[in-house]
């Protein structure tokens, strides 16, 4: 396996959401070794590669300006969209997707407001 992640290690990332999908979907997998490798040597991926799904809100110009300036101020990490659409911050001890993020920053502003 490793032979083939260092030579195609550009397919990773879809090769990981390829055989998530088929653990997932498929009724039985033999060898979720097999379908990795084959996955990672042919590059495949899931059909919904790349394309949000419609129940992960993408984030506004807006909010990616406060998430910019929050990574340059040193108040997260760092913030990245998942392949599967999926917005996350790093907050440096971890990750929460972006909604929760905003709700938990909002909260404490207006705590701190108040």
């Amino acid at each position: 396996m490793m032979a083939v992640v260092n030579k195609f290690w550009r397919n990773v990332p879809g090769a990981l959401a390829y055989l998530k999908e088929a653990l997932r979907t498929w009724k039985r997998v033999e060898s979720p070794e097999a379908v990795f490798v084959a996955a990672c040597k042919n590059g495949r991926k899931p059909e919904n590669w790349g394309k949000p799904l419609p129940n992960y809100p993408q984030p506004s110009d807006e909010d990616l300006a406060q998430l910019a300036e929050a990574k340059s101020t040193g108040r997260i990490k760092d913030y990245y969209r998942q392949p599967d659409g999926l917005w996350v911050v790093d907050t440096g001890s971890h990750c929460v997707n972006l909604c929760d993020f905003l709700t938990r920053r909002a909260a404490s502003l207006q705590i701190s407001l108040n």
